[in-house]
């Protein structure tokens, strides 16, 4: 779980916060029939009013240990996979962006033409690809 617009929670109201979310919640848990659990804020920046929402909603907050740096303009499939994917040890979050409009234009398929050899990565470091797992007592 992320957002709706993707906008900088230090800009938004508590309010404005919790309707982004609600509309997010609602978008993937229409297209998957599954609630979220997990939650990462945008930029990694978390405030009170979403930190607050996403413990109503027993959501697991979760930021990144590895970033594809894949919003940008001279970002290549090969740079992507290297960011992101160089030296696995597991248990990692790896931020790739999936859309244009906060990324440079064009960039999400960077990233698509970038997720096979990320993928052939973690299998090479003996690791495997799967859901971001809670934290040991958080809640399920």
């Amino acid at each position: 779980m992320h957002c709706d617009r993707h906008r900088n929670l230090l800009r938004l109201t508590p309010a404005q916060a919790r309707d982004d979310l609600r509309r997010a919640e609602a978008i993937i848990a229409g297209a998957t029939g599954r609630a979220p659990r997990l939650y990462r804020p945008p930029y990694g920046v978390l405030t009170a009013a979403a930190l607050s929402h996403a413990r109503f909603r027993d959501w697991t907050p979760v930021l990144w240990t590895r970033w594809g740096r894949d919003w940008r303009a001279a970002a290549t499939a090969a740079a992507i996979t290297a960011n992101a994917a160089s030296g696995l040890r597991g248990s990692e979050v790896v931020l790739l962006h999936d859309a244009d409009h906060y990324s440079a234009p064009g960039s999400w398929r960077r990233t698509v033409a970038a997720l096979p050899r990320i993928v052939d990565a973690v299998g090479a470091a003996g690791l495997r690809c799967g859901p971001v797992q809670p934290p040991r007592g958080a809640p399920a």
